[in-house]
């Protein structure tokens, strides 16, 4: 585990940087936080940058810390200070990962899937989002389907509020969600 105490480290900049959309889309990456979400990633075998904890939280986390290293991951530890300024939380837990961002293109096939589809049509708020994922998810939707004017599924509220349905369940977006509901 290497540590990181200066904000100029290249790596706190960018886990920095993915607070914002443009962020995101730039490196192909989005933050998920705590421990409990990280081990639900590794579970459901997500594709790992890195993940972070606060040097005062080491200890309790050394079982998914020691899950990490043995997948190969790099970890890292930092300040508590420097980890809330990273964390979009009040009370960051003390643990974050940077994922690979999935590709969210509409299949050609969901149509002949024959699954139950959610679809959001501006959608803003990203909380709202992410509870709705969830829910489609517990209800057995085969897919969440995101329309023009939706918040991002890579929003930090919205990754925070589906609780990890977005490992679980596909999502995807598109522009023209008229045409989509139409054939579906």
């Amino acid at each position: 585990m290497q540590s990181i105490t200066s904000r100029e480290n290249s790596y706190y900049k960018l886990a920095k940087s993915l607070q914002s959309p443009k962020g995101r889309k730039e490196n192909g990456l989005y933050a998920i936080e705590g421990a409990k979400l990280i081990e639900e990633a590794l579970e459901m075998r997500q594709r790992f940058h890195s993940a972070a904890f606060a040097f005062d939280k080491t200890e309790k986390h050394q079982g998914v810390i020691r899950l990490l290293e043995e997948s190969s991951i790099p970890v890292y530890a930092m300040p508590g200070a420097m980890m809330e300024s990273v964390c979009g939380t009040e009370t960051p837990q003390g643990a974050f990962a940077l994922l690979h961002a999935p590709s969210f293109d509409l299949p050609d096939d969901l149509l002949q899937l024959g699954t139950k589809t959610v679809t959001l049509d501006g959608v803003q708020d990203p909380g709202n989002v992410g509870t709705i994922m969830r829910t489609a998810q517990a209800f057995g939707a085969g897919s969440v389907v995101l329309g023009k004017g939706c918040a991002s599924p890579l929003n930090p509220k919205v990754v925070r509020s589906c609780m990890g349905a977005i490992f679980r369940i596909p999502v995807y977006e598109t522009d023209d969600i008229a045409d989509l509901l139409a054939a579906l």
